[in-house]
Formats: C-alpha cells, structure tokens, sequence
C-alpha cells in the first residue's frame, strides 16, 4: 500500500472529527465554539454539571452521588444513604460527619438530587 492510500484510509476509517460547537450534556450550540469555549461552557454555564464539592471535578449533576461514594478523592468521607424521600430509587451521599438527624438526611438528599446549592 503506497502513502496515498494509507492517508486516504487514515482519513476515512478514523474517527470523526469532534463536535466544539455542541455541549452533549445540556445541548447547547454556539457555531463559534472552539474546544477551550466548550471546556469553559463546562466548568461555568452548562446546568445538567457542577464541581463537585470535594475535589472541584466536573461531574454531571445526576451523577454526583454515585462520584461522592465511588471516584472523588474524599470518597471516604461520604456514606451512601438509600432515597427513602423518593420511594428508594435514588442513590444518595451525604457527609459522614454531618449526618446526625433524619431532618439533615432530607436537606441533603434534596440538595444532591437536585444539585442546589453546590455551585
């Protein structure tokens, strides 16, 4: 195979350019969009993200809890709470150190679900 056709494959069989102009979080689109606005939209416009608490990552607000107990670098300070608000399908985090009342346990588990406050 000569360059030609190994540029042309590379070319075809590879992947398809990203999309900058597109937030695939929150839909958002702006033409002008370069890879450093998306990042931006990111970090401080997108609403379906916020910084996580703990260690400041991006994470998708629904996700939050599954990050606070499984990947953020203060893991170990979060409890894992079954959603008893919301008939028990929701996976819930909550500071170990803060839980001390059912009625703190509700604030919190409304203020995951809903990603109040956290921003």
């Amino acid at each position: 195979m000569n360059s030609q056709q190994e540029d042309f494959n590379d070319q075809e069989g590879g992947d398809p350019p990203q999309d900058f102009t597109s937030c695939m979080f929150c839909g958002f689109h702006d033409p002008q969009w370069t890879e450093n606005d998306l990042d931006v939209h990111y970090w401080k416009d997108c609403p379906l993200l916020i910084s996580c608490p703990s260690c400041a990552q991006i994470v998708e607000i629904a996700g939050l809890p599954e990050h606070l107990l499984d990947e953020c670098d203060a893991k170990d300070s979060y409890v894992s709470r079954s959603g008893d608000s919301f008939g028990g399908i929701c996976r819930l985090a909550a500071g170990s150190q803060v839980l001390s009342s059912s009625a703190q346990l509700h604030v919190l588990s409304t203020v995951s679900v809903l990603g109040g406050g956290l921003r």
